[in-house]
């Protein structure tokens, strides 16, 4: 509840405050740090307890029905384009304007044959419910960083290059399949 009160929504805090980097899991030793970073002091232990039995903390042990709404909606969306920086490019926002509102998310769920709630999912990926309007940091952090380098391939990502490979595994004719202009046709 408090980091819900302090960041909007679980994902947000998850992403900003938790998972900032974007590497899916926190150590109890990070788990502890960062509460006590944002000023949240409890019974850390018990904490962790209550929401994993395992050596690490992912989104789906804090919010699991969120987590699996995004989980299917990743797979449909890099089946569909590659990767989630050009999901966001070719799929959401087409304009380029930086910004995705409800409806054009919402549509693009569709096309791509998301079953969830895809209203109910772009309400949860708001650090700020009453903005309206998401942005890529929003909707993906590693596609965020990705654009942040120029990367929009995302082959810096560990398997997100062209059909998962390294760009050191690709052949001359796969390089030339994944390069940029290739990916924005």
């Amino acid at each position: 509840q408090a980091l819900c009160h302090q960041f909007g929504t679980l994902l947000a805090a998850w992403r900003e405050g938790l998972d900032a980097d974007g590497k899916g899991k926190l150590t109890f030793g990070e788990f502890c740090f960062l509460l006590n970073r944002l000023g949240l002091h409890y019974e850390v232990r018990n904490l962790w307890l209550q929401l994993t039995d395992r050596d690490f903390l992912q989104f789906r042990d804090l919010d699991p029905e969120t987590d699996e709404m995004l989980t299917e909606l990743r797979e449909k969306l890099t089946k569909e384009y590659q990767n989630m920086l050009l999901a966001w490019v070719k799929g959401l926002d087409t304009k380029g304007t930086g910004w995705v509102t409800e409806k054009q998310f919402v549509h693009c769920c569709r096309k791509v044959g998301f079953a969830g709630n895809a209203a109910e999912l772009f309400r949860r990926m708001q650090p700020d419910t009453g903005r309206g309007l998401m942005s890529v940091k929003d909707f993906d952090t590693k596609a965020f960083h990705a654009l942040s380098r120029g990367d929009f391939r995302m082959l810096s990502e560990p398997n997100q290059g062209y059909h998962g490979k390294s760009p050191m595994e690709l052949t001359f004719h796969e390089r030339n399949e994944a390069s940029f202009f290739s990916q924005m046709q």
